[in-house]
């Protein structure tokens, strides 16, 4: 009896411990741009603009490059931001050249820690299912099955 007992009391306390820490997201601390980033990139869009062989000039046009590029580099398969997120964002996509003129970073670095922000709530989510996601992304190794989200088909995200 005090053996079913004491097993009992494992169980719950093993469920409850699992439970606490699968409804927790760690979320990493939030960067903030440093006075040397700052001018660090000043500097740099000077030189590019006036030294480099191909001049091309820090405007609006080179400005949504950047920011296609960040967004490209940062997500490249396009699985932590959100389309709201990127709607959000597209608003700041022609003041990266008058961010890095007047050494103000606070948009890239935004943009960064938004990043952070999805990744963990991606990893915590794939913690969460990572039963049947393992076995989801085995038949999508083996061809059997296509993955058009993230997860398997039962606990596949709806908000990406």
């Amino acid at each position: 009896m005090k053996q079913k007992l004491l097993w009992l009391a494992l169980v719950v306390a093993t469920a409850t411990q699992g439970l606490s820490l699968a409804a927790e997201t760690t979320y990493p601390p939030e960067l903030q741009p440093a006075l040397q980033e700052a001018k660090a990139a000043h500097l740099a869009a000077e030189l590019l603009t006036r030294y480099h062989y191909k001049a091309m000039p820090l405007d609006d046009g080179l400005s949504g490059k950047i920011f296609d590029r960040y967004l490209k580099s940062l997500d490249p398969e396009k699985l932590f931001f959100l389309q709201a997120d990127i709607d959000r964002l597209a608003g700041d996509r022609t003041r990266l050249d008058d961010a890095i003129v007047n050494e103000e970073l606070t948009v890239p670095f935004a943009i960064f820690n938004l990043y952070q922000r999805r990744a963990a709530e991606r990893f915590a989510y794939a913690r969460r299912y990572r039963c049947c996601c393992v076995i989801s992304s085995l038949y999508l190794f083996k061809g059997r099955f296509q993955l058009s989200g993230f997860g398997c088909q039962r606990h596949r995200r709806t908000d990406t």
